[in-house]
């Protein structure tokens, strides 16, 4: 998936758990207050929708790991601990077999990595010149590039500003994320945890969603040498500037 459709995509959710939509949005009035003692009624729950759910749960999280399962067993064993039976393996039994699929799933999405990052690094050339023709990408004069994705209303930041900020990072030219929304505590924009956002969020205004392509070599620390030979993505949200 190239970035762009995946910017497109995330453009159209809010990056922030409530940051910048706590600030924009009017205030709603809270609801009256119950007289002292009086509990909360409890929800009522369907029972077979939310047992399906459950075990959809699991089985989404097991067919993702792609790993050979047995079904029956799974159910069975959900059988026997759901009516706390003794199991039917020894705990070294389980606990082995347990830690061996969860070493075999690592090991797999630790492969999965290093095969996107090599994948990334092999394109990202040809990603940045492809992504600086694109419309509306401007870039800096130190090569990082940045597009809109939503323009800011508030105020703009400096370089002594205290920001808030929501984040998330991608390889760029393969889309793989880095990290899902990530919101900092509160920093002064010249000691911004990305070298990046201390030239581009000084050019924003509070509100704006920003889509920021930082080219291999460029703004994303000397400290991450792995990374630091990749094209990465950052789609960024200002919320507090102070």
């Amino acid at each position: 998936m190239k970035f762009r459709v995946l910017a497109v995509a995330l453009a159209a959710m809010t990056l922030t758990v409530g940051l910048a939509s706590a600030q924009t949005k009017p205030a709603t009035p809270a609801p009256a207050a119950k007289p002292a003692g009086t509990p909360a009624a409890a929800p009522v729950v369907d029972k077979s929708h939310a047992s399906y759910a459950f075990g959809w749960q699991l089985g989404q999280e097991l067919a993702n790991t792609e790993e050979p399962v047995d079904i029956a067993a799974a159910v069975r064993g959900l059988q026997d601990a759901y009516a706390k039976k003794q199991p039917a393996y020894t705990q070294e039994q389980l606990s082995a077999a347990y830690a061996g699929f969860q070493q075999r799933v690592q090991q797999k999405m630790e492969a999965a990595f290093r095969k996107a990052l090599a994948d990334n690094q092999a394109q990202s050339t040809d990603f940045v010149t492809k992504y600086k023709a694109q419309q509306g990408v401007i870039t800096l004069p130190s090569g990082i590039m940045y597009r809109v994705a939503k323009p800011g209303t508030g105020a703009k930041a400096t370089a002594n500003s205290q920001v808030e900020i929501a984040f998330r990072s991608f390889l760029a030219a393969v889309g793989v994320p880095l990290s899902n929304v990530q919101t900092p505590q509160p920093f002064k924009v010249a000691d911004a945890p990305i070298p990046a956002l201390k030239e581009t969020i000084p050019l924003m205004q509070q509100g704006a969603v920003w889509e920021i392509v930082v080219p291999p070599g460029k703004g994303v620390g000397a400290q991450n040498q792995q990374l630091n030979q990749q094209a990465i993505a950052i789609q960024v949200e200002l919320g507090a500037v102070k």
